[in-house]
Formats: structure tokens, sequence, C-alpha cells
């Protein structure tokens, strides 16, 4: 997410549950940190302002892990993608 506030509370919650949590704020450190290493689940922000958001990097992250669990959040009531989930990855 772009929001730090986001992140952190996202972070906070699933370390309750003794989950291993690493944060990045765009899509381009998404995908760098995924190619460092494999993740068990990533959770994307579908748009990121002036940057690649989740909606940019499925395609290349599934491309790596085809596998790999997603979510995908968005702050936007009126997201097309959310609904026509299947469509995107």
């Amino acid at each position: 997410d772009d929001e730090k506030i986001v992140r952190e509370t996202i972070r906070e919650i699933l370390e309750l549950f003794n989950f291993e949590v690493e944060e990045v704020e765009n899509g381009e450190e998404a995908i760098n940190k995924i190619k460092e290493k494999y993740y068990d689940l990533v959770i994307l922000d579908l748009t990121i302002p002036g940057g690649k958001g989740g909606k940019e990097i499925i395609n290349d992250i599934l491309k790596l892990y085809p596998d790999l669990k997603v979510i995908a959040i968005s702050g936007y009531s009126i997201e097309t993608v959310l609904p026509e989930y299947k469509k995107f990855g």
C-alpha cells in the first residue's frame, strides 16, 4: 500500500497472529522482493498513485509463482477489478 498507516496497521494485525510480514510502498518494490524470495501470501493494493499497483503487477507475479496466493485490496469503492478478479489473475 502507498499509505504508511495502512501498511503498519495490516502488519500489526498479521503479526498478532504470528505472521512474518515485509512491507513495500509500490509494485516495483514488491516485484523485487518476490524475486528475492518466495512468500506464502502477498497482499496488494490495486492502485498506487504515480506507480505500479497490484493491477499492473499481478501477471508478473503469477509468471514467477503461478500458485502464489494473492489478496487484492482497494480504497476505491468503484473498482472494476474486484468484482471481476478472475479476469485479472
